[in-house]
């Protein structure tokens, strides 16, 4: 993310999004999964043949941004 993306509105994101979409507050503590973010990715990843990934890493919500791509916003 470029430091010059400004972040949406949070409400009409939220309508638009999925109702079961639940966004974490900030200051939340929470696990990330980081082979869930292989599912996304435009590339292969090969976690063999990196260091040991742990299965989950426990974060800390510094901040939220919300984002959309054309493909992405609401359609109606």
């Amino acid at each position: 993310m470029k430091g010059s993306e400004k972040s949406l509105d949070p409400q009409p994101w939220q309508a638009c999004a999925d109702e079961m979409v639940q966004m974490h507050q900030v200051n939340s503590k929470v696990f990330n999964f980081p082979q869930g973010h292989t599912e996304h990715a435009q590339a292969h990843i090969d976690f063999s043949a990196s260091v040991r990934i742990p299965a989950l890493i426990f974060c800390h919500i510094a901040g939220i941004k919300y984002m959309a791509n054309r493909r992405g916003l609401c359609q109606n």
